[in-house]
């Protein structure tokens, strides 16, 4: 028999050491896991961010070109300078002018005698090639500057109606908003590396249009921004170094054939990739969206290998031996405790002498407690006496939820509104609005009592909270069920508990027939004709503006 209990204790401390280590081993993943998607949020946030503070490059040329009739090259060189040197990233910055066929001839003329002397207008093909110059079209869109220049001269006079950014510049032109192009390469020495283009329409001074063929009508070009994908993520990761996430990013727009943009991995940019789809989407990732310019980008997250390693902890082996240890030390301890079992037997004795000493004092416990509850039902007793043969009506209002105390004024009351439940009146209550008995009214709403359309009553809750949840004698203006006008005097007391308002008491006292006879002397001391008494009532009302909220719709009789 000795042995079984010793068979529990090992089988037991076994089960509940291998319990702790699967439970911190999940814990600890699960703080690996909201960690990253903490950190994951912080870079998609900052990759927006990045997003919109290049965007900013767009809005200040399209300012430029609205505020001036014309650009000389001049000021738009270094207003384009300024704009690269605060916004690393942006690779070039064009103005491309919406040229009219009328005016092609003049706008030619006047470009080569403001900028290069040969400047035209020409076509070129999906491989970036020039074919010739533009053909008889009704509108075109030729880039008239470009910044930095200096290796960018073969796209002055480019025209983008024809070329590979078409669909791109007309959504633009046509929605009036920021349209954006899928990957293209950029024109640097290894040719690896790419980027995105992004058009804004720049429309003639006046309201922003509507249609789409005012846009068309008031266009005067776009505003055009290259940017490099690297330097974009480079700004959004600057943890580079000790990298903790890694990214890949992918265009996932209908009809893309290039869906790969750029990948983040091992602290390194690149494009192409090193590592596939796959590879990011098997274990611990996460997928965000970015919609920029009628485009939708889609990020692949997951921990970099280094960070994920730095994170596993020896607690779950540690929980599993401290486990088995003190499993161990618990088994030779009953052991030790059987063979005291012997010694223990001859204390029974007196430990059971001892038990009936406590017994009697818990028996003289009980008695006093049994005094202390009748006193209880006593003082019940009164307080329902008191509340039921008061000559005021008394009522209690319960908040469920609480309210807290440091909210804003109106957005308590509003709260009180969806909260407040009557939850406890007497008769004299319950006969003021014209019922028998108080349980017709116990479980009604605030809003039968306090309409929220009443101005009067708004002022009387924001003076009772103002007041510190306290008002004393508010004159107030009723209806009872039968449609008859009442006058009360009422006196409340909020119960606040922890920064939180939970209940609040109230008086209330019938003062109509004092209003009626106060009205009836006016009368007499003024000479006026007696009115009915509902007039009186009427009267009194209108000289004291109170304010009459809705019938109450108290609980039916069970």
């Amino acid at each position: 028999m000795r042995i079984f209990p010793l068979a529990c204790i090992l089988l037991v401390g076994v089960g509940f050491s291998l319990l702790a280590f699967f439970l911190i081993r999940r814990n600890e993943q699960e703080r690996i896991e909201q960690e990253f998607d903490w950190r994951t949020r912080s870079h998609i946030e900052a990759l927006r961010t990045n997003l919109e503070r290049s965007e900013e490059c767009l809005y200040t040329l399209r300012d430029l070109f609205q505020s001036a009739s014309y650009v000389t090259p001049t000021k738009f060189r270094r207003t384009a300078e300024d704009l690269r040197e605060r916004h690393r990233g942006v690779q070039q910055l064009e103005w491309v002018a919406r040229v009219k066929a009328e005016n092609r001839a003049a706008f030619i003329e006047q470009s080569r005698q403001k900028g290069p002397a040969d400047y035209d207008i020409w076509e070129r093909n999906e491989e970036h090639n020039a074919i010739g110059h533009v053909g008889e079209h009704e509108d075109c869109a030729p880039v008239l500057y470009v910044n930095p220049q200096e290796g960018n001269e073969a796209s002055l006079g480019y025209d983008t109606y024809r070329g590979t950014h078409q669909q791109t510049i007309y959504r633009a032109r046509d929605t009036g908003m920021i349209a954006v192009t899928r990957r293209i390469p950029l024109r640097e020495p290894t040719g690896k590396e790419f980027g995105w283009a992004s058009f804004l329409p720049v429309y003639s001074n006046g309201p922003e249009p509507t249609s789409k063929e005012e846009r068309q009508q008031r266009l005067l070009g776009y505003a055009v921004a290259t940017f490099r994908l690297t330097d974009w993520v480079a700004n959004s990761f600057t943890d580079a170094t000790k990298p903790t996430v890694e990214a890949l990013f992918m265009d996932e727009t209908p009809g893309n054939s290039e869906r790969f943009l750029v990948a983040f991995a091992n602290g390194v940019i690149r494009t192409p990739p090193s590592q596939g789809e796959a590879v990011f989407t098997s274990g611990l990732h996460r997928t965000e969206r970015l919609h920029m310019g009628g485009r939708d980008w889609s990020v692949l997250f997951r921990p970099s290998p280094a960070w994920l390693t730095a994170q596993v902890t020896p607690y779950p082996h540690a929980a599993l031996f401290v486990g088995l240890l003190i499993t161990g030390l618990v088994a030779f301890l009953v052991h030790s405790t059987q063979r005291r079992a012997v010694v223990v037997g001859r204390l029974v004795d007196e430990r059971t002498a001892e038990l009936h000493a406590t017994q009697e004092s818990l028996r003289e416990d009980i008695r006093r407690r049994e005094l202390v509850e009748v006193a209880l039902r006593k003082s019940e007793d009164r307080y329902r006496a008191f509340v039921e043969q008061s000559t005021e009506g008394v009522l209690c209002f319960e908040y469920e939820p609480p309210i807290s105390i440091h909210l804003p004024i109106e957005e308590q009351i509003e709260l009180m509104y969806r909260s407040a439940r009557l939850s406890e009146c007497n008769d004299v209550m319950a006969r003021m609005y014209g019922y028998d008995r108080a349980e017709q009214l116990v479980g009604a709403q605030l809003e039968v009592f306090a309409p929220r359309h009443d101005p009067q009553l708004a002022d009387y809750f924001r003076a009772f909270i103002e007041n510190d949840y306290r008002v004393t004698e508010w004159e107030s203006r009723e209806v009872d069920k039968n449609g008859n006008a009442r006058f009360f005097l009422t006196n409340r007391s909020g119960i606040v508990e922890g920064g939180l308002l939970k209940r609040s008491w109230g008086t209330q006292r019938d003062i109509t027939e004092r209003k009626r006879q106060a009205e009836i002397q006016f009368q007499q001391a003024t000479g006026i004709k007696p009115m009915h008494p509902l007039q009186v009532l009427a009267r009194a009302y209108q000289a004291d503006g109170f304010a009459t909220p809705v019938e109450p719709k108290p609980k039916e009789d069970s």
